[in-house]
């Protein structure tokens, strides 16, 4: 079986500082991209001529690695198009694991919004065996402080946010598969 290449879908809410953060990683992700073997997709790198909603189906039907960039305005329901990705990417991951479900804490985020009951009983998001009850079950790039403990990013502090965003590389790279052999 031949390999293929990692997709990394990077899902956000289109504001001022989480589409900075965004930017960021992505462009932190696009510089070891050959070295690691994957391609990297943000929605901002879309052409114009194209049409927006299809590539982004496209690419989340190839996703291999879903990172979303957490902030409350992500998870709130009124944000249909984060909540339309995520929803896909947990369902690719509980149909047989397609998808590596990879979170980042972009801001302090309320512990109720971290939650996907209320789309499982309104029934977006069925399986015969759910394995994602709450995002917490899942991993968490991070940023993680000197102490192991989850932490916002400073994306206010471009030297810090910096340090952070290589974190999440470091962490990011753990999560693919070995490559030859």
């Amino acid at each position: 079986m031949p390999d293929t290449q990692p997709v990394v879908f990077i899902s956000y809410k289109h504001a001022d500082y989480s589409t900075r953060v965004a930017r960021k990683l992505c462009d932190a992700l696009e510089v070891v991209s050959d070295a690691l073997g994957i391609r990297v997709f943000l929605d901002d790198e879309i052409n114009p001529s194209e049409e927006w909603k299809a590539t982004v189906n496209a690419t989340m039907g190839e996703m291999t690695h879903f990172i979303a960039l957490l902030t409350n305005e992500y998870l709130l329901k009124r944000s249909t198009e984060c909540r339309r990705e995520l929803l896909t990417a947990v369902q690719r991951y509980e149909d047989g694991g397609k998808t590596r479900l990879l979170f980042v804490l972009v801001d302090d985020i309320s512990p109720g919004l971290i939650s996907l009951s209320a789309d499982r009983k309104a029934g977006k998001l069925v399986s015969d065996e759910p394995r994602v009850e709450k995002l917490g079950d899942i991993n968490f790039l991070g940023p993680y402080n000197d102490a192991k403990q989850l932490v916002r990013l400073e994306w206010e502090n471009d030297g810090r946010l910096s340090d952070q965003i290589k974190q999440l590389i470091d962490r990011f790279q753990r999560t693919l598969p070995k490559r030859g052999g």
